[in-house]
């Protein structure tokens, strides 16, 4: 990422660092950006004290997450692919994101006195099966074990999407997405 923000970031610095420890001093920046990011953190109360020790006091931190129902239909419906195709049952991939928008209002008030939140639901209209299979792959990890064990999800996914696509005219899917103002 921080190659394809190169051409953007013209001379100004960029570098990759542990957002529980950023090396910057107290009150630098008047914007801090946690975007979909908190849910890696392995201490996430630290990161977050980092967000506000190097915001000034009028700054503001914009957070992002996703809610636990974001990409619900498509998590479900990878799960029963990996089933038929496996044998195995897998748990969703959304139980694996611990920072949603139902619990990050409460972790963020603990180190900011003021924190807004603005959740934005939404639906994909899906009318092609490639960028669900695009999905599928990149979280690959959570439906299958091994190469061969994924090919079979992504028959079984490509195969049903398109089933619904043909006969619907497109796969829906509701997203939910929250961004927190705190200051």
């Amino acid at each position: 990422m921080l190659l394809s923000a190169r051409a953007l970031a013209g001379s100004d610095p960029l570098l990759v660092t542990d957002a529980q420890a950023l090396p910057f001093p107290d009150d630098t920046f008047e914007v801090t950006l946690a975007m979909h990011m908190l849910y890696h953190v392995p201490d996430r109360t630290l990161a977050i004290a980092e967000l506000r020790r190097v915001l000034r006091p009028v700054g503001v931190a914009l957070v992002v997450t996703n809610s636990e129902n974001h990409l619900h239909q498509l998590d479900d419906l990878l799960v029963e692919c990996a089933a038929a195709a496996t044998g195995v049952d897998r748990l969703p991939v959304r139980s694996f994101i611990s920072f949603t928008t139902e619990s990050a209002a409460d972790e963020l008030a603990a180190a900011f006195p003021r924190v807004e939140s603005r959740v934005l639901v939404s639906e994909l209209v899906i009318d092609a099966v490639e960028p669900v299979l695009d999905y599928a792959r990149s979280v690959s990890a959570f439906v299958a074990d091994t190469a061969g064990q994924l090919n079979g999800v992504i028959a079984e996914l490509e195969r049903r999407v398109a089933r619904t696509i043909r006969d619907e005219g497109a796969f829906h899917v509701r997203t939910a997405v929250g961004c927190f103002v705190c200051r």
